[in-house]
């Protein structure tokens, strides 16, 4: 039995930069979002839809440390648009075309992006646009028998 609780996404349509994203998110009794197959893809396309500006919806990858990292610490191996290493796969949905690409080595966020259907894009953190947020978890409390 899959006891992995369901993603609750959200939108916050406030214009903000990367780390200002975390911080609503956080704000707001979440994270920035992780998106790890395609029935969240989907779902969060939806919740980003209502929430976009001209830019589309930060979510919760990154890649500062040099590999790609959920927020939430989630693993991305294996997940979509990575390979069993965490590699991005340039190119392949549910990445635009030809992304992501560290354009000047400078980009290090992920995004939506609403003008190319919401396939996602590596973006410099300053841009600022709307966030994509999931409500986090409830703990689970340990039964004692």
């Amino acid at each position: 039995m899959d006891t992995k609780p369901i993603k609750q996404y959200f939108g916050v349509s406030a214009i903000e930069n990367y780390f200002g994203a975390i911080n609503t998110c956080n704000d707001n009794g979440g994270v920035l979002a992780s998106i790890t197959n395609e029935t969240e893809n989907k779902e969060a396309i939806s919740v980003c839809k209502v929430a976009a500006n001209n830019w589309g919806c930060w979510f919760g990858l990154n890649y500062f440390t040099g590999i790609w990292n959920n927020v939430d610490g989630s693993d991305v191996r294996n997940s979509l648009g990575f390979d069993m290493n965490g590699d991005a796969v340039q190119g392949i949905y549910p990445w635009k075309h030809s992304e992501p690409n560290n354009f000047q080595k400078s980009e290090q966020c992920s995004h939506m992006w609403k003008h190319y259907n919401f396939r996602w894009n590596d973006q410099q953190w300053h841009r600022e646009m709307s966030s994509l947020c999931m409500k986090n978890p409830p703990k689970s409390c340990g039964l004692i028998i």
